[in-house]
């Protein structure tokens, strides 16, 4: 068995370098400090921006496909061979509807669930 002293201390103090007198620090120029906001205010614009950008065509992607069901039940000849469906006919009060009720919904789970 060795001989270990449980009362010593495990690390030995470390001389250190004399710190000045005063020891809150100085603050930064005003002019510096707005220098030092614009890289971040850029930055949250092009987040903001990308994400715009990517929900435009999700929504006409969705818009699309409520559409689709809409003329598949009330007027299937208004849906073209390749699928379809000119854009200005699904301007209709029931697919904008839709769709708004799945924005907000789409929405609300971004903002409680922070996707």
């Amino acid at each position: 068995m060795s001989n270990i002293d449980s009362s010593a201390p495990l690390l030995t103090s470390v001389a250190t370098p004399s710190l000045p007198s005063s020891r809150s620090p100085s603050p930064m120029p005003l002019p510096s400090r707005r220098r030092a906001i614009w890289p971040l205010v850029l930055l949250l614009l092009l987040v903001q921006l990308s994400s715009v950008l990517y929900t435009l065509p999700l929504n006409r992607v969705i818009e699309l496909r409520l559409c689709q069901e809409h003329y598949q039940k009330h007027d299937v000849s208004v849906i073209q061979p390749d699928g379809s469906i000119p854009e200005l006919l699904c301007k209709i009060k029931d697919v904008q509807r839709k769709l708004a009720w799945l924005q907000g919904s789409m929405e609300t789970m971004s903002v409680v669930f922070g996707m």
